[in-house]
Order: C-alpha cells, then structure tokens, then sequence
C-alpha cells in the first residue's frame, strides 16, 4: 500500500491541482476501490492511513479528510 499511495500522491502533486480538486479524486478513487477487497474491514485497515496521509499531503485540512474518508467506509 505504501508504493500505491505514494504512486496516488506523486500524480496528484504532478497535476498540480487545488486541494479540492485533489481531495475529489482521492475520495472517488477511495469509494471505488472497496469494490477491490472482500471485506471493508480489509479496506479500510489496508487503504484508509494511505490515503489520509496523501491527502494531507496535498492539503486538505486534516479534520475533514479523516472525517469524510470515515463516511466513505461506512458507506
């Protein structure tokens, strides 16, 4: 997971959008993934401090990122 959110964060700092812009992608990409894994408890213990940690990295105020990927996994 390490290589993949570090690959997730290089792209959207390459593309040099706005943290909004940002955040939308990582959170479409967040949403979609779980159709990846068995379980979301394997989702979320596998995918979510990945892509806090890169949306922190592109800016997004830490409250809401931690906030809004929590309702992504209870969704």
């Amino acid at each position: 997971m390490d290589v993949f959110s570090n690959a997730i964060a290089q792209q959207l700092q390459a593309m040099t959008l706005p943290w909004q812009a940002s955040f939308a992608v990582l959170i479409l990409l967040y949403f979609y993934s779980h159709y990846l894994f068995a379980s979301n408890a394997s989702h979320v213990s596998a995918m979510f401090a990945g892509f806090l940690s890169v949306a922190l990295a592109v800016g997004v105020p830490p409250v809401l990122a931690a906030l809004v990927l929590a309702f992504l996994s209870n969704v």
